[in-house]
């Protein structure tokens, strides 16, 4: 059997079926059928790739022909390509004819997105609940919170279209990609004019309503590994304050200013848990821990105040109720998107907006041109009423 596998064998990888005959090994793309490597007794004799928008052709490791690829073609590459991962993750027995791509979303995204998914699944998946697609562990934690009934599935590979919305394959399988970069071209843009709140331009793409967003159920087992943690680092959790001071997508505040915050909470008696996920030479006394999105949410329902850069994640912590003070920067350009004024940033992605996340008027929000001596006043406002309360 071993002799003859060096004569002839077919095995199936991940992205392709590699072939063999005698000395010629053959690999074809498993979605898209054209091959992709010729090999004579271990020697490439013929390559083809797909890079960006890009066909590249080469012989003997030299290239000899090259042509472009469409958006709508790289778009369809990519979309046919989920779809094939998520089959293949789940050995061919989907449990639905619809997959909902998150590849490329934020979390602040996501978060709105299940507010939106009862409306989505009856409108667009004929009320089946869709299969979930994401590209991060710590977005299939964000599932696990606001979708715990459904499938989800991490294939682990950043994969992200430009235009495409919808497409149904070969076997009746439809993806909806949620976030392509045109929905934030058109977003950004009239954010930038004063004429929409971001929500609005999520649930107008998806064809839905904008609806309240909701705290999942309460999870002994998330609180118990959150508090366990906390203990860990010796935080008071009677009396703590979460300071989140990194976004993925805006521009950073001095950690000076951080700094200045910070002191001010110690100051007041309060402990502080420091969210981040790059080490700062500034905070290096500071108590931090890694803790999962339904972790954190568990510890900032005991927290007094949450205080940050607005992002995602306070997005999602601002579900609690818990009073929070959120700092809007600039959004810098990022590749085909111009960036948005710390102003705009403000008025087009309010929290006050989010129906369910105000209940309590306790949202405090500015722009980073504001200055700290009143975000620290704001501080010492809330903490003091907690106190007196």
């Amino acid at each position: 059997m071993n002799l003859l596998s060096l004569f002839f064998y077919s095995k199936e990888l991940t992205y392709v079926r590699r072939t063999r005959l005698l000395g010629i090994t053959v690999e074809t793309n498993r979605v898209f059928g054209y091959v992709t490597l010729i090999r004579f007794f271990g020697i490439p004799i013929f390559r083809a790739k797909l890079v960006s928008y890009e066909k590249k052709f080469y012989l003997f490791g030299i290239k000899f022909w090259s042509t472009s690829c469409s958006r709508d073609e790289m778009d369809k590459h990519n979309l046919l390509l989920q779809i094939y991962l998520i089959k293949k993750a789940l050995n061919n027995k989907l449990t639905s004819k619809y997959i909902v791509s998150l590849c490329g979303a934020p979390s602040g995204e996501m978060f709105l997105f299940f507010a939106l998914l009862e409306q989505f699944q009856k409108v667009q998946c004929n009320g089946e609940k869709p299969i979930l697609l994401v590209d991060k562990a710590w977005k299939r934690n964000i599932c696990y919170m606001f979708a715990p009934g459904y499938t989800c599935v991490n294939i682990d590979i950043p994969i992200y279209t430009y235009g495409a919305l919808k497409l149904t394959d070969g076997d009746g399988i439809t993806i909806f990609s949620l976030f392509p970069t045109t929905h934030y071209l058109r977003q950004d843009d009239l954010i930038r004019d004063g004429k929409a709140h971001y929500f609005e331009c999520i649930a107008k793409d998806l064809g839905v309503k904008v609806a309240p967003v909701y705290l999942p159920r309460p999870n002994v087992k998330w609180k118990g590994a959150a508090l366990n943690t906390a203990k860990k680092y010796k935080l008071n959790l009677t009396k703590f304050v979460i300071v989140c001071p990194e976004a993925s997508t805006a521009s950073t505040i001095p950690n000076s200013e951080w700094v200045k915050v910070i002191d001010v909470i110690k100051s007041l008696g309060y402990d502080v848990y420091l969210n981040v996920t790059k080490q700062h030479k500034e905070f290096k006394n500071e108590k931090q821990f890694f803790l999962k999105h339904y972790e954190l949410m568990e510890l900032a329902k005991c927290a007094q105040l949450i205080v940050g850069i607005r992002s995602g994640l306070m997005e999602i912590l601002a579900v609690t109720q818990v009073p929070m003070i959120a700092v809007y920067p600039e959004i810098p350009d990022r590749i085909e998107l111009k960036g948005v004024k710390a102003l705009d940033n403000l008025n087009g992605f309010t929290m006050k907006k989010i129906p369910g996340l105000n209940l309590k008027n306790n949202v405090f929000e500015y722009a980073d041109t504001t200055p700290v001596e009143t975000i620290i006043q704001n501080v010492r406002e809330v903490l003091n009423s907690e106190v007196n309360g």
